[in-house]
């Protein structure tokens, strides 16, 4: 079979492709709140004890949880807050990343104890 070499050269192009600009957003819409509220922590005395005291750990231990790697909230430049986007989108949750930060940035031990608790109450051991 001999290779095709020509061109046609009767084809003409009237109508370049455009770039489109539209932004299509998909993917699950929070539905529901948190099953625990932020400043449950001592709901669960030991975990907030531990996270209180080891949160460099919890952390880990949160991110090892939801199959990332464990060390994960501490290689990756905010780490926590991709780690707490996944969890909500995971569970449904109603939320945005700006009020994970924020949360995060004023709250980062209870918003672990409460992460660890929505784990708890997902079934994801």
């Amino acid at each position: 079979m001999d290779p095709i070499t020509e061109q046609p050269a009767n084809i003409i192009v009237t109508n370049q492709p455009t770039k489109s600009n539209e932004l299509v957003v998909t993917g699950p819409v929070g539905q529901r709140v948190w099953s625990s509220g932020l400043f449950e922590c001592f709901d669960d005395i030991v975990l907030a004890v531990l996270t209180c005291f080891f949160m460099p750990c919890m952390e880990c231990y949160v991110a090892n949880r939801m199959g990332e790697c464990f060390i994960m909230p501490y290689c990756v430049c905010g780490g926590t807050l991709a780690m707490r986007t996944k969890l909500r989108i995971m569970g449904g949750i109603h939320g945005s990343i700006m009020n994970d930060a924020f949360i995060l940035q004023y709250c980062a031990p209870c918003a672990v104890c409460q992460m660890s608790r929505e784990l708890d109450i997902m079934g994801i051991l």
